[in-house]
């Protein structure tokens, strides 16, 4: 698996790491293009911080499959959230750290596992793919709990600030994530079935009710990190936030 651009850059390893809680903040703020990009810039060799604008436009080239114009607007728009531009020199950069990146960062889900995922995932192959992009972090989300524990597409929709036909979408076309069905079995009398029918996720099977859950999800191309190895900086964000809500 290759580890450097076509521009000669090498990444430090071949995979990047992603926390939830990042990823569900820059899917809210429409930055998710820019949120990956950050990532890989910290997954390069770059001295004190600095790197100049030929680095950003290979990696959105590389793994957004932006060109020209659309460059320029997209590295525009993760300027003082991901980025600072040199004063004295327009094409120079600052990379902002990870500790200033989480000062306005909104803590509205559970702390979970990183995700470890390949670079190559995210190769355009030469088209556009910011929605992949956006997929393959709607996914993230929907996959975050390890025990695979069953969660709504209303919690999804909260976790994501997404409309629920985009995370539907998502979550179809992404084809690193697999649905997994959830349902309850209950034993129950003739009386009980005729109230219980009134929802629509029921439905009688023989003698049994069956309650059809919300899904749960696996993201495929990817493992997980434990809880202590998540950055120090999203520890101190909210420390007692519990493990289980939202």
């Amino acid at each position: 698996m290759k580890n450097y651009l076509t521009s000669g850059q090498k990444f430090k390893t071949d995979n990047l790491i992603f926390n939830p809680e990042l990823v569900s903040h820059f899917l809210k703020t429409d930055l998710t293009s820019q949120f990956l990009l950050w990532t890989m810039l910290r997954n390069m060799d770059i001295t004190s911080g600095q790197f100049h604008i030929s680095a950003l436009k290979s990696l959105t080239t590389e793994y957004l499959g932006l060109q020209s114009t659309h460059i320029y607007k997209l590295i525009e728009k993760g300027e003082d959230v991901f980025w600072n531009r040199s004063k004295k020199d327009k094409k120079i950069f600052y990379i902002i750290s990870l500790k200033k990146v989480c000062v306005n960062i909104e803590f509205n889900i559970n702390r979970s596992e990183p995700f470890v995922i390949p670079i190559s995932l995210f190769d355009s192959h030469g088209y556009k793919n910011t929605k992949d992009v956006k997929n393959i972090m709607i996914s993230l989300i929907a996959s975050r709990y390890v025990d695979e524990r069953p969660i709504s597409i209303k919690s999804l929709c909260e976790n994501t600030g997404q409309s629920e036909s985009t995370v539907r979408n998502a979550i179809r076309d992404c084809p690193h994530v697999k649905v997994l069905k959830n349902i309850k079995i209950e034993p129950v009398s003739e009386a009980y079935q005729a109230l219980r029918l009134e929802n629509k996720a029921t439905y009688l099977s023989g003698s049994n009710l069956i309650t059809q859950l919300p899904n749960s999800y696996q993201f495929l191309e990817a493992y997980r990190l434990p809880l202590k190895t998540r950055p120090k900086e999203l520890k101190k964000l909210n420390p007692n936030f519990s493990l289980t809500t939202k």
